[in-house]
């Protein structure tokens, strides 16, 4: 499906595109019934088409981060039932701070949306994320995911992870929700008015006294001060790994941040095909037939929980 857009539509397209999406070189969109990577460009004709009124497109995520491992974006998905209230407390209470986030509720909790004045490198994005959430008093809890939800640039041909657009429909129930100030106030629905209700990001200075706030995650110290542990050693407080699902359920120990040989049922992998990102947080089979292949997104560690090999 194709659409003519005016020189005043493509610009508002382009600027809304801008705003909100990390990476512009690819997408995801929804198909049938599952979110297909398309590595094509984020075009303004992408945008209209999944937007249309009558007979819309497909729905469209975008990926954080970019291809450097920066994002001028941050956001948090709340899949829990009282995910609404959770990501009010947190936009009220980093408000207090003089930072303006936007909440979008979904079918099942909410996203909240944090745009930033510049390009932050990912890991700075998400402490900024888990700093918030320490202030809201919100423990870490796998069912609110990051983004950016790696703390460096996708590794090889990654894309990152993907979060569904502001304004866009939900691809099962087809409705879509305006974003929230943080008091509640519902913000306009038209693109241009909604561009324009933005408030104006404030300086980094901001964003570090929140940073400080995150909690320091037991690997990254053990990374820093200790060096690889051995997995019956590891802190088991924070949220598993993709390295250890993988060796909780199959007995692999994988290594992050490298090509490990795919241990797939009918995958005889004569050179290193499964790619774990640097953060322990995806992994990827490039293999089109592999069932860790998943249309060349992988899995996170809590897909692996539920993954059948």
């Amino acid at each position: 499906m194709t659409v003519a857009l005016s020189p005043n539509q493509r610009s508002i397209a382009e600027t809304f595109i801008a705003q909100w999406s990390p990476r512009t070189d690819a997408y995801s969109a929804w198909h049938g019934d599952q979110w297909v990577a398309v590595r094509e460009p984020l075009t303004p004709e992408v945008l209209a088409v999944a937007m249309r009124r009558t007979q819309p497109g497909p729905s469209v995520s975008a990926y954080f981060p970019d291809r450097e491992g920066l994002t001028h974006v941050a956001a948090l998905d709340f899949d829990t039932d009282d995910g609404l209230e959770l990501a009010f407390r947190v936009a009220r209470r980093i408000r207090e701070m003089g930072v303006s986030t936007y909440v979008e509720p979904s079918r099942r909790g909410a996203h909240l949306w944090w745009p930033f004045a510049a390009q932050q490198p990912a890991w700075f994005a998400r402490r900024c994320l888990r700093g918030a959430l320490a202030l809201a008093g919100i423990p870490a809890n796998p069912k609110i995911e990051l983004r950016p939800g790696m703390n460096g640039a996708p590794t090889h041909d990654g894309l990152g992870h993907a979060l569904r657009l502001p304004l866009m429909r939900h691809p099962k129930t087809g409705q879509a929700f305006a974003l929230h100030a943080p008091d509640g106030t519902p913000l306009p629905t038209a693109l241009a008015s909604l561009l324009l209700a933005l408030d104006y990001p404030l300086n980094d200075d901001v964003l570090r006294v929140i940073a400080q706030h995150a909690p320091v995650e037991m690997k990254e110290i053990d990374r820093r001060l200790h060096g690889p542990r051995t997995y019956s050693e590891r802190h088991r407080d924070t949220p598993p790994t993709v390295t250890d699902v993988v060796y909780e359920r199959w007995g692999v120990i994988l290594r992050p941040g490298r090509a490990n040989r795919c241990f797939a049922p009918n995958h005889e992998d004569r050179h290193p095909s499964l790619s774990v990102t640097a953060d322990d947080e995806r992994l990827v089979c490039k293999a089109p037939h592999c069932i860790l292949h998943n249309d060349g997104r992988g899995y996170g560690s809590i897909e692996l929980q539920r993954l059948e090999l």
